[in-house]
């Protein structure tokens, strides 16, 4: 998740909280003969309550209130459930600091040597977090008339060597091979 989209997410739920926080408040405040409470409750224009819902302007607002709710709510749980990148990897931890590497870049490095081989036509990577473990994932399109068996094995071998580097915090690696129609 972004910064942008935590921070909605905070100023959401942080309006709502107070909002629903001081209804509830209220309401035990006039539950419970509070002088607050109940004076506040007598100062309303209880009036206005019965006649807004038969006013020609109360379906629209309504309607707009709704729109902006669901659109706000469903803005961000689409931001809140799309795949979040996974920035960095620890290679080392010691007294001394700490040294980090990007999957990202690590997949990019795997996709551009992996371009130069014949009969790959294309291959692109992405790196995620997939239940909490960084996964660097590359697609590749091969031609139709590539041997699939030395590829395997070099993609076996480029695995281990990228495996070695990271050392105890390796991420998973997935490739999809995909044969290009003829």
């Amino acid at each position: 998740m972004g910064r942008p989209t935590a921070l909605a997410a905070r100023v959401v739920a942080l309006i709502s909280g107070v909002l629903l926080l001081g209804c509830g408040l209220f309401g035990i405040g006039i539950w419970a003969g509070i002088p607050l409470a109940s004076s506040l409750s007598q100062r309303m224009d209880r009036l206005w309550y019965f006649t807004a819902a038969q006013q020609q302007w109360w379906p629209w607002a309504l309607g707009v209130a709704a729109a902006v709710c669901l659109l706000t709510g469903l803005a961000l749980v689409v931001a809140l459930l799309r795949p979040r990148p996974h920035r960095t990897v620890d290679l080392a931890l010691r007294s001394m600091g700490r040294l980090t590497v990007s999957p990202v870049a690590v997949g990019g490095a795997i996709a551009a040597s992996l371009e130069g081989i014949d009969g790959v036509l294309r291959a692109k990577s992405t790196a995620r977090r997939i239940g909490g473990t960084p996964t660097i994932s590359i697609d590749i399109r091969i031609s139709p008339h590539t041997d699939v068996g030395p590829l395997r094995a070099l993609l076996e071998s480029t695995a281990t060597q990228a495996a070695a580097s990271f050392g105890p915090n390796t991420p998973s690696y997935r490739f999809l091979v995909q044969v290009a129609k003829p």
